[in-house]
């Protein structure tokens, strides 16, 4: 007979194989145990062995079930042994086989105890090391100090990670939204976030199971943000113009006709452009969803950059640098193209009247969607252009929709 063993490592392989030979009538104890051997606090572990005669040897540890500490004291077939010299010997040996189990986290017997607090630095730690994206970074930050501040506060900060499950995920959430008053929007993204960050920690088998998942969303209010008319379009285009606000031009240009997104225009290089493909491609450090790229361009957008003289440029600079100027290194700061085009905004309100409610630089992008739509466009091939992984991204550009459909517009019938 032998204990089947799932562990790496030859020295744990060789001290199993060994003990099980020595005493086979042990596999029966050890199979009983290795339920409550799941949960071991590994600093609990001690061996009981009196030197008066007839008194019981046996190992003594503590595992923590529900937050509760709860004391064993097996056997292992200790006591079967007459003479006391191999006693001793098995005893340390199971007692080796116990420590390897817990650091090396088997299958078998279970894994070392992490505490809540532990756990999440871990996994922010990891994301941490897995971007370099401040935004992300600040985001992951943000939201786990929160969870941890909750959980301290519950005083579940220092339980075993495992008992963090779908009712204590729920109970946060209640208390993001009745507590700090969270819109739906924020609810979801922390879900997202949560539900991220206890991946890492499912699959460093830390825990069997992640309390965020399957946790339905609420539904979200709809954006301000809005497409641009016409007339609105042209307005804000001829001011650009106007006052030779060439980069900010550019950056129209290219979230309108390419959908890019504004965190990636502060990442893309003059030799990203290729004028005579009329393509764009990016690396997957460039783009939001890590994936390499290729986005077409029009030829009319084509014309318009050869117009302000964007191929004469370095090709190894980036397109947006340090003050609004194309740079080797340092990209434009992450607001500075979208307060530019917001103070023009204001001027026009103040100049005509114009109301720009739910108007931003990312209207551009929403405006170039349903432009398309309007053109023909199929739904699949917007998520293509846009780059959604999901379709149902892509629809909420449908939904926003307010064009004019031509099929129903050569409708013949007369009545």
């Amino acid at each position: 007979m032998w204990l089947p063993i799932f562990v790496a490592g030859s020295e744990l392989a060789q001290l199993l194989t060994v003990f099980v030979s020595r005493n086979n009538s042990c596999i029966a104890m050890w199979n009983k145990k290795k339920m409550q051997i799941k949960h071991l606090v590994p600093s609990s572990l001690k061996l009981h062995c009196p030197i008066v005669p007839n008194k019981k040897w046996y190992v003594q540890y503590y595992t923590l079930h529900n937050g509760i500490k709860k004391r064993h004291r097996p056997g292992f077939g200790l006591n079967r042994i007459k003479d006391i010299n191999e006693r001793t010997v098995e005893a340390n040996r199971i007692l080796n086989v116990l420590k390897l189990i817990n650091e090396q986290n088997t299958r078998i017997f279970g894994t070392t105890v992490v505490s809540v607090d532990d756990a999440i630095k871990i996994a922010v730690n990891i994301k941490q090391h897995r971007t370099d994206r401040t935004k992300s970074l600040t985001t992951y930050s943000s939201i786990a100090n929160i969870f941890v501040a909750w959980l301290t506060n519950m005083h579940l900060i220092n339980i075993d990670v495992k008992q963090i499950d779908r009712k204590v995920a729920m109970s946060f959430l209640d208390y993001a939204i009745e507590e700090r008053k969270i819109s739906a929007k924020t609810h979801n993204n922390y879900i997202s976030i949560l539900r991220n960050l206890f991946n890492v920690i499912l699959d460093r088998e830390l825990i069997e199971i992640n309390p965020f998942s399957k946790i339905p969303e609420l539904k979200e209010t709809e954006t301000t943000r809005k497409a641009l008319s016409t007339y609105e379009r042209n307005l804000i285009i001829k001011e650009i113009r106007n006052r030779g606000d060439v980069w900010l031009e550019i950056a129209v240009l290219f979230i309108y006709y390419t959908l890019l997104r504004p965190i990636e225009l502060r990442r893309m290089r003059f030799k990203d452009v290729d004028f005579q493909k009329g393509i764009i491609i990016l690396s997957g450090d460039q783009t939001k969803n890590r994936k390499n790229a290729g986005i077409t361009m029009p030829e009319t957008m084509i014309e318009r950059l050869m117009e302000l003289d964007f191929h004469k440029w370095e090709p190894n600079l980036l397109i947006f640098g340090q003050y609004s100027k194309p740079h080797p290194d340092i990209a434009i700061g992450e607001h500075t193209l979208n307060n530019r085009h917001r103070n023009i905004l204001r001027d026009l309100a103040d100049q005509f009247g114009f109301d720009y409610t739910g108007i931003s630089l990312y209207s551009w992008k929403d405006t170039g969607a349903t432009d398309l739509l309007q053109m023909g466009l199929t739904i699949d091939e917007l998520r293509q252009h846009i780059r959604h992984e999901d379709l149902k991204d892509t629809q909420k550009y449908l939904k926003k929709f307010k064009g004019i459909n031509p099929h129903i517009q050569k409708m013949q019938i007369k009545l």
